[in-house]
């Protein structure tokens, strides 16, 4: 069943991008190609699970310092897909999603497309961090401008979001605010949509991990390890407000309830699953301890 599943999932792969994009040679991947207003080469690769993983190199890193990984959780407080990781020598940014019959066309362009896109759009913002003079502040990297009609997009996208989780979860509760939230452990997670990539929505989970903290070194080399281990997930550090969060982001066109049920899974597991032990180690306060939970 495994092995079908990954040959499913390859051949949809080559059938969504074969004609869309320029194709490059795969050197071992699955898929190479140029893709987004940057042409930037983006690979894509089956791993465990299956997950299809769309990932783009921005700039070279022989080491991830803690100053690197300061910058990673900080940059994702303003990346609303994808997430920055350091591998093979380098910071590349990359998606999961999840494979075989959840999977469409369109997910893995439109994934492939803000891969492309995240490469190109925060390249210098890399290059001062490796060159030690970028800030963690400042204007974040601004998004793609939306196309019209992105209203009705978000709307009808947060419509089957409720849907699914009314019929899956049933103790969601809405918020202007806040969008869609519901308790898990010792944390909560928060789900909300958006507008992303000129056309495309994109459905943000996420869960608050500690608050009033301070994303020293130590704090940040050890959130990257732990989502490095993960397919799925990332912790974003809001430096306004002292706050780490768990998150994750997947495509909400054509959303089916597996693809938001996994996601928000992940996030959970990655937020309840770590806020004591981060807590214990470099302090803050966890979201029980500010609800009295």
């Amino acid at each position: 069943m495994t092995e079908r599943r990954f040959d499913a999932t390859a051949a949809e792969v080559r059938r969504a991008l074969d004609g869309v994009y320029e194709t490059l040679p795969a050197d071992g991947a699955l898929w190479r190609c140029r893709a987004g207003p940057y042409r930037t080469p983006v690979e894509l690769r089956l791993e465990d699970g299956p997950v299809v993983v769309a990932r783009a190199s921005i700039v070279p890193a022989p080491e991830l310092t803690g100053g690197l990984a300061r910058a990673i959780l900080f940059e994702h407080d303003s990346l609303i897909f994808g997430r920055f990781v350091h591998a093979d020598g380098a910071i590349q940014v990359e998606q999961g999603i999840v494979g075989g019959h959840t999977m469409d066309d369109v997910e893995v362009r439109l994934a492939v497309w803000g891969i492309g896109w995240a490469a190109g759009a925060y390249r210098q913002r890399w290059e001062r961090h490796l060159e030690g003079g970028a800030v963690l502040g400042g204007d974040p990297v601004a998004g793609v401008a939306p196309r019209r009609g992105a209203e009705d997009r978000v709307a009808s996208t947060q419509a089957r979001v409720e849907r699914f989780l009314r019929e899956h979860y049933g103790s969601f509760a809405f918020d202007e605010a806040w969008g869609y939230h519901g308790a898990f452990g010792s944390t909560r997670v928060f789900v909300s949509v958006r507008h992303a990539l000129e056309t495309t929505t994109v459905v943000l989970i996420a869960s608050p991990v500690l608050s009033g903290v301070t994303l020293a070194d130590e704090l940040a080399l050890d959130a990257v390890g732990v989502v490095a281990a993960r397919p799925f997930g990332r912790f974003a550090f809001s430096a306004d407000r002292g706050e780490l969060w768990a998150e994750h982001a997947i495509v909400g066109d054509d959303l089916d309830p597996e693809e938001l049920i996994a996601a928000i899974d992940a996030v959970a597991a990655l937020g309840d699953g770590e806020d004591e032990r981060l807590q214990q180690a470099y302090g803050g306060k966890r979201y029980a301890d500010l609800t009295g939970g």
